[in-house]
């Protein structure tokens, strides 16, 4: 995995890491980004309420009170709640996109082609369906 790589270029700054423990941390992290934008539905589709979305985000994100509200500010922020929807959403788009790339194609490939084409989510989700078909 990329834990050991990483570790590989902290430590070239001077800075230790465990790689490895970064990828067992970051691979259940992932799993609750979308905690964030549960609250946020909660409050605004579902009309819940405010303590529902704070008791929802101190269980899951092991928050406390303070910081759970703080929170919930930008959750109702309208600038700041279209971010928290694109960051859980684009995050699995991207995931699913650069896992799944055609034979001969490096992760590196891959990567680099993120970062120098303009690529939108269309394009992704695009490029993913033919990938699946037979």
């Amino acid at each position: 995995g990329w834990g050991s790589w990483a570790a590989e270029i902290f430590a070239d700054l001077g800075i230790a890491v465990d790689g490895e423990l970064a990828e067992r941390l970051e691979a259940v992290l992932v799993r609750l980004l979308p905690v964030r934008q549960d609250a946020m539905l909660m409050l605004h589709s579902r009309g819940r309420s405010e303590q529902d979305a704070v008791d929802h985000l101190r269980r899951w994100l092991l928050m406390p009170d303070d910081r759970a509200r703080h929170l919930l500010g930008f959750l109702r922020d309208p600038l700041w709640r279209a971010y928290t929807t694109t960051y859980v959403e684009g995050v699995r788009l991207l995931r699913r996109w650069l896992s799944d790339r055609p034979d001969g194609t490096s992760s590196a490939d891959r990567y680099r082609r993120l970062l120098d084409e303009a690529l939108v989510p269309e394009v992704l989700r695009a490029e993913i369906a033919a990938r699946a078909q037979p």
